[in-house]
């Protein structure tokens, strides 16, 4: 009799103990994981929204950038073609002394004549004076491009680590004037402003994994 009021004795401890803890662990557990799941999502979600800022941000720098870089290269070319230009227009006070001090007046590093055999004839500075371009040569695809006028991109300029941008404008009877500028400082503007420099800051920081720009 004794052993069966035990066992009803124990039946009721586990209902009124047992049970319990085991509905509060479960609530606890089932409290947990939602809790967790809204932490997770809350998560994703900001790094989703730091990760369209970052772009959003990248965007208008590469906009801005471009933009900067577009209207330094308009300047540039105009200021190049212009020099060129009056060259021709005053071809009667044509010698090297002439191109010397038309550079100085416009602010331009370089001004050479190529006659028809792509020879230069007159230099400003005294530059290049007698120096004939080989086939590969800038001046050589200009000519032979039909075009009337063309600047290039800025580059190295032959045997030097100095960076020019230069520009062509064709005469009457196939000599071609070529004017140069110094472009150091715009190439390190160029590097500065450049895709993979921006694609560098990115990936510095500690939340981005990895940074690219598809075209």
């Amino acid at each position: 009799m004794s052993g069966k009021i035990t066992k009803q004795l124990n039946t009721v401890r586990v209902k009124m103990v047992v049970v319990p803890l085991i509905l509060l662990l479960s609530a606890i557990i089932a409290l947990a994981s939602v809790t967790y799941q809204l932490v997770e999502q809350k998560m994703v979600a900001e790094m989703q929204s730091l990760g369209f800022t970052l772009v959003e941000q990248a965007m208008e720098r590469l906009v801005d950038s471009e933009q900067t870089l577009d209207v330094i290269d308009q300047m540039l070319n105009d200021k190049i073609l212009g020099a060129a230009r009056a060259v021709l227009a005053n071809q009667d006070q044509l010698s090297s002394a002439y191109l010397t001090q038309l550079a100085t007046a416009m602010g331009v590093d370089a001004i050479h004549w190529f006659n028809s055999s792509y020879q230069v004839t007159h230099s400003a500075f005294d530059l290049i004076l007698g120096w004939v371009a080989p086939a590969s040569h800038p001046v050589v695809q200009f000519d032979r491009s039909g075009q009337s006028e063309w600047v290039e991109e800025i580059r190295k300029a032959e045997g030097s680590d100095d960076y020019y941008k230069y520009g062509y404008v064709r005469g009457p009877k196939g000599e071609i004037v070529q004017v140069g500028i110094l472009a150091n400082s715009i190439q390190a503007l160029t590097d500065e402003f450049s895709y993979q420099r921006l694609m560098d800051e990115l990936a510095a920081n500690d939340e981005v994994v990895f940074a690219l720009v598809i075209d």
